[in-house]
């Protein structure tokens, strides 16, 4: 319904996927400092800054995690980004991502 929206508006910007807070996907590129993740409402760019926390979650309930440095988010890596809304971009307050599909990703690159 909010992409239809959205898309009658004209609207460049993707709506953001999963509920208003999230924007889950896999990046398909990373280029200076924005990445763009693709997933269901489409490719969104989210700019990544020095104040961007990025976290690699492990274990059962991946509530275990270690913070990592932006080169780690590449091509082909699954990512929760939670945005901060910003004019006409967005700005990743945080992104997380299992530890195991960053090892994956890096055997795949």
């Amino acid at each position: 319904m909010i992409l239809a929206v959205a898309t009658a508006l004209g609207l460049s910007t993707p709506v953001l996927a999963q509920d208003a807070d999230t924007i889950e996907g896999t990046i398909i590129s990373h280029e200076g400092s924005t990445i763009v993740v693709r997933g269901a409402a489409g490719d969104t760019p989210i700019v990544v800054t020095e104040t961007t926390r990025i976290r690699g979650t492990t274990g059962l309930l991946n509530v275990r995690g270690e913070d990592h440095p932006a080169t780690d988010l590449i091509r082909g890596l699954p990512v929760e980004v939670t945005p901060v809304g910003g004019a006409g971009e967005l700005t990743a307050a945080s992104i997380t991502f299992k530890n195991e599909d960053l090892d994956t990703a890096r055997q795949i690159q």
